[in-house]
C-alpha cells in the first residue's frame, strides 16, 4: 500500500480562487493520482487508486493579499501590459545598430 497525504494552501487570494474555482486543486489530485499509478506499474500491481479529500480550512486568507505584489501571473500581465511602453522609452539608435550588424 502506497499513500500520498498532500497539504497545500496558496500564498495569496489569486491563486487561492484559482486553485479552488478554476480547476487547480483538481488538477494536483489527477497528478497525484498519475503519480500513484506509476508507483503500482512500477512493482507489477494494476489496482485502482482511491482518493479522499479533506478541506482543513474553508476560508480565503484575505490577510495574505498583499502577497498578489509576488503572484508570478500578476507580475506577467503587469510586464506585458507595459511592454509599449517599455519599447518607446529605449533609444532609437542601438536598436538600429543591431539591425544593420545582422
Amino acid at each position: 500500500m502506497v499513500q500520498i497525504q498532500s497539504l497545500s494552501r496558496a500564498a495569496d487570494p489569486i491563486y487561492e480562487i484559482g486553485a479552488r474555482y478554476m480547476g487547480g486543486a483538481q488538477a494536483q489530485e489527477r497528478i497525484w493520482q498519475h503519480v500513484l499509478r506509476g508507483v503500482a506499474h512500477r512493482y507489477g500491481s494494476w489496482s485502482t487508486v482511491e482518493v479522499t479529500t479533506v478541506c482543513i480550512d474553508p476560508s480565503i486568507q484575505w490577510g495574505r493579499a498583499r502577497n498578489v505584489w509576488r503572484n508570478a501571473m500578476m507580475r506577467t500581465v503587469l510586464y506585458r501590459i507595459a511592454t509599449p511602453l517599455r519599447l518607446a522609452g529605449r533609444p532609437i539608435r542601438p536598436v538600429m545598430a543591431r539591425i544593420r550588424r545582422r
